[in-house]
């Protein structure tokens, strides 16, 4: 019989971030995607959920009066 390692998986999960956080997408310009939240660092990787299931990931590349600034990694069409 053979035993599970939770040993590891409870290593992972300490690591893991499990809290969702939500914020709006307020302007999209050119390849730039301001949003109002969710709290992040540069770097951090947001998913931006679009109409009819898509969703997009970005990149948070910077900050602009309160509010963050991303560059989608993938086709901007349907972000508002």
């Amino acid at each position: 019989m053979n035993t599970v390692p939770f040993e590891d998986y409870h290593e992972v999960l300490k690591n893991t971030d499990t809290i969702t956080r939500c914020g709006v997408v307020t302007e999209s310009r050119g390849l730039i995607v301001e949003t109002r939240g969710p709290q992040a660092s540069i770097g951090e990787i947001c998913k931006i959920e679009c109409g009819g299931n898509k969703k997009v990931m970005a990149e948070v590349v910077g900050f602009r009066d309160n509010r963050l600034l991303l560059m989608p990694l993938g086709d901007l069409e349907g972000i508002a």
